[in-house]
């Protein structure tokens, strides 16, 4: 039986308008109201998800920036659970390199005031929705090493050709102990890859949910659309992808909805599970 939902937000709970389509909305309260508990897990920063999770009222605690920050939002202000930093020493070998490679740099030092990002140039690129649409959490500097000297880091995020980004992760030979390195996206050939402090994952998030809670991972809904995703519905009892997610994605979760997150595909893995799975 399943006892916690664990949903990602872009791609999956919000629709392309970056807002919660009243289908999903309403199959959630329905979940809440047969006991069962209800959590975000999100590649976004705190001051960029915030608003989802408390529209929602969700309870139980929230994860952000793939679960290097886990707040309890019962609290006002949010309790801090779990905050986990990138050394800058790390931070500044992943730019130097990403450099050298023709990447654009995001670094994230604060999740809890905009601008929360830090960059050099605003690329030409196949995200330039993304940044664009991201103007107001952006802070344009001259030097981005300057913002890696200190500590304080919680993400930095390489943005190319996918290749150039391998190339990177080549050179720099970082291990598990150093850093967590988190793939998020992919459109054409160039990925969004985020750089994390060791231990960080949307899967780890997901343990600490169900130790809060005091629940087995065979309990644990979890539904996604994405890379960075993947882990998490690996280690869950029942893993939901939205019909918009790659097909790697499809590939290995225990179900795919027939509708995309523009069709409120939360709404319809809701419904499934509250029918058993």
């Amino acid at each position: 039986m399943i006892k916690l939902v664990v949903i990602d937000l872009d791609g999956t709970l919000l629709n392309e308008d970056k807002t919660i389509p009243f289908e999903n909305t309403t199959a959630l309260k329905r979940a809440l109201k047969q006991g069962i508990h209800l959590s975000i897990s999100t590649g976004r920063s705190y001051v960029s998800g915030r608003e989802f999770a408390e529209n929602l009222s969700v309870a139980v605690p929230t994860s952000y920036q793939n679960g290097a920050v886990i707040l309890n939002h019962e609290k006002n202000p949010p309790e801090v659970l779990r905050k986990v930093l990138l050394s800058n020493e790390i931070a500044t070998r992943i730019a130097k390199s990403a450099k050298r490679n023709g990447l654009t740099i995001t670094v994230f030092r604060d999740s809890f005031s905009l601008p929360d990002m830090i960059l050099d140039r605003i690329p030409d690129s196949p995200y330039s929705d993304y940044y664009a649409k991201n103007e107001f959490r952006i802070r344009l500097v001259d030097d981005i090493g300057e913002h890696l000297k200190s500590s304080g880091i919680i993400e930095i995020s390489l943005e190319g050709e996918e290749s150039r980004i391998i190339t990177s992760l080549s050179e720099l030979k970082l291990n598990d102990s150093e850093v967590t390195v988190v793939k998020n996206n992919q459109i054409e050939n160039h990925a969004f890859y985020e750089f994390l402090g060791p231990g960080v994952g949307k899967e780890y998030a997901l343990r600490f949910l169900a130790d809060h809670l005091d629940i087995s991972l065979s309990e644990v809904a979890f539904i996604g659309d994405n890379f960075n995703d993947l882990e998490a519905m690996q280690i869950a009892g029942l893993s939901i992808a939205m019909n918009n997610a790659p097909d790697e994605i499809k590939a290995v979760v225990d179900h795919v909805t027939k509708s995309s997150n523009d069709e409120s595909g939360v709404a319809e893995a809701i419904d499934l599970i509250m029918a058993g799975g």
